[in-house]
């Protein structure tokens, strides 16, 4: 049991290591590690938990990197990972929240609207219910109205507002500010999405989603 702790430890740590940094090999070692505790205790829901936060962070580099098939793939990976996680212990808030941003997070059209939408918003109601001052609900929020078409409650106004009560909340909150940027950078407001990204830099200057979304802004601005 010390050794299994222990290991949990040590992925913990690789995974926050890797989320950090945005590095694709650290987050591998931190999933190599939770496969590892799976097999020695396939009914541990914190081990399937912590194996979807692994493979949500490969995710978020595949979607930051343009690479919309990878996304796809290590998305569900995720949602695998935390059903059984929620299977194995269903009053785990967050595994319900990770599993309803990931939902959202796989929303880019009308038909994957119509798939995944529902069960995101299921998930995350599940934790505003018990927890409505959540800042990770509140972002799933405003990624939710930037990503939906809107049909399905997409609102760009909408999702600068949210991120604006977020950041007033928790002003460190670098992953606000990138998505505030995304949203005006939709907006047509370009100098303002600048400026959110400098300030997700400067709170994490590892923060490779602000990294490029700041390259690219400045190309089409120069």
């Amino acid at each position: 049991m010390e050794k299994e702790k222990s290991r949990l430890m040590e992925g913990k740590e690789r995974l926050e290591q890797g989320r950090y940094r945005f590095n694709r090999d650290i987050l591998k070692e931190s999933i190599s590690i939770f496969e590892e505790l799976i097999n020695k205790e396939p009914d541990e829901y914190l081990y399937y938990y912590y194996l979807g936060c692994a493979y949500e962070g490969v995710a978020l580099l595949c979607e930051i990197n343009g690479d919309d098939e990878g996304k796809k793939e290590w998305g569900k990976k995720v949602i695998e990972a935390m059903e059984k996680s929620i299977e194995l212990n269903d009053e785990f808030l967050d595994s319900h929240r990770a599993l309803g941003q990931m939902c959202g997070s796989m929303i880019t059209d009308p038909f994957t609207a119509m798939k995944y939408i529902s069960k995101a918003e299921r998930e995350m109601s599940i934790v505003m219910n018990l927890n409505p001052e959540d800042l990770n609900v509140c972002l799933w929020q405003a990624i939710k109205y930037i990503k939906a078409p809107k049909p399905f409650g997409g609102n760009i106004e909408k999702a600068m507002e949210k991120c604006r009560q977020i950041i007033e909340t928790n002003p460190k909150f670098d992953q606000a500010y990138v998505w505030w940027g995304i949203a005006c950078e939709k907006d047509g407001k370009l100098e303002k999405a600048k400026d959110c990204w400098e300030k997700a830099l400067s709170i994490n200057p590892n923060n490779l989603h602000a990294q490029k979304n700041l390259t690219q802004v400045i190309k089409m601005t120069t």
